[in-house]
């Protein structure tokens, strides 16, 4: 835009003035690779110019929409506005598992379950090393605490198959410690 001033003496003093279009970020996101090989690759909309940080709203804040090597679980994406809009957030999970756990009532470990609160999971079945079908997860349950009918099951290899709302099935196994 152009400015023009006139004072009432008839003098004249012009400026340029640039107005950059901006607002805060709609965050879509995309979750890339193997299990335990996770990327996420955020595909901001909107018309600012954004920085991306995962998981600390104070960053360290990015200009590359993508990270690498996410760890198993709950996580938060932060796209900040680089001209003072705002901050948009948006949380997410990355499936996984604990490779073991100890049910053995010291508050850690106690229960097994896959790893993000987020992932929509219909059901996981638990089967034992003869492939018999011994617990089932639903959703909003804590996870499996390592007995069957009361009784304590085995420290050894379990395995499980956990089929998710869309269909998917995901596949793997873990250990039992006590």
């Amino acid at each position: 835009y152009n400015v023009v001033v006139t004072n009432q003496f008839g003098c004249t003093n012009s400026r340029t003035v640039t107005v950059i279009e901006s607002d805060i970020a709609t965050i879509n996101y995309t979750i890339l690779g193997p299990i335990g090989n996770n990327s996420l690759q955020i595909i901001p909309t909107g018309s600012g110019n954004y920085e991306y940080a995962l998981d600390n709203i104070n960053g360290p804040f990015q200009t590359s929409p993508n990270f690498n090597t996410l760890a198993a679980g709950d996580h938060i994406i932060y796209v900040k506005d680089t001209f003072g809009c705002g901050i948009a957030k948006e949380e997410f999970s990355i499936i996984g598992y604990p490779s073991f756990f100890t049910p053995n009532g010291d508050g850690a470990n106690d229960y097994w379950n896959l790893l993000g609160r987020f992932i929509k999971v219909k059901q996981t079945l638990i089967y034992d090393r003869f492939g018999k079908l011994i617990h089932v997860i639903y959703p909003n349950q804590v996870g499996w605490n390592g007995k069957v009918a009361g009784i304590e099951m085995l420290c050894t290899e379990y395995w499980f198959v956990s089929t998710l709302q869309d269909g998917t099935e995901f596949k793997g196994h873990f250990s039992l410690k006590r």
